[in-house]
């Protein structure tokens, strides 16, 4: 049997024009990146909440450390109700400004008079103006004012029942995601003793 050496086909003619996608490829590219694009999407709906509520969380803890550092300074915690400023406000006049102690004084001489403060420094988009009055609040990740509360707490004496001492708790929290106080359950996040 003879095996020709060389083809001897005549190769077919190039067409003028280059073959495209079809209409079917074209679909399930689509298809495809709708599918992927869904799947990212579905992803990152939790992950933009839980990153609010981290940020939430850090701005909350870093406002009751200043609250903590100003109860050293002054014996005593901000009051969240001041001349005007109520909760929130309250904090950020207290926090971050910086205010004279009582001077130290000894026999008639003023031995030093120190300032305290500012305890914290705010970023732009942590406050914001809610009266239009010049009274910053601190703002949570959900555009909510932070809510800050000093509670009063009567505790006796175990040995003289006469004996009662009132102690000044802060409360420190958000709304969280609903925005609705839901009284420390649900979403709401919350520091304080």
């Amino acid at each position: 049997m003879l095996v020709p050496i060389f083809n001897t086909r005549r190769p077919r003619a190039q067409s003028s024009h280059s073959r495209g996608f079809t209409l079917l490829e074209t679909i399930v590219v689509v298809g495809i990146i709708v599918l992927l694009a869904g799947l990212l999407f579905a992803y990152a709906g939790p992950m933009r909440e839980r990153a609010r509520r981290a940020a939430t969380k850090k701005l909350i803890e870093s406002t009751y450390n200043a609250i903590e550092q100003y109860r050293i300074a002054f014996r005593n915690y901000p009051p969240d109700n001041y001349s005007g400023y109520v909760g929130s406000q309250a904090l950020v006049y207290f926090l971050t400004n910086a205010f004279r102690r009582n001077p130290v004084v000894a026999n008639g001489e003023i031995l030093s008079t120190v300032n305290a403060g500012p305890f914290i420094t705010y970023q732009p988009s942590e406050l914001m103006d809610l009266t239009a009055s010049g009274k910053m609040s601190v703002m949570d990740a959900w555009r909510t004012p932070v809510k800050y509360v000093v509670k009063t707490q009567v505790q006796k004496d175990v040995w003289d029942a006469a004996k009662s001492e009132t102690i000044y708790l802060p409360f420190i929290y958000s709304y969280g995601p609903n925005r609705i106080d839901d009284n420390g359950t649900n979403d709401d996040i919350i520091l304080g003793k």
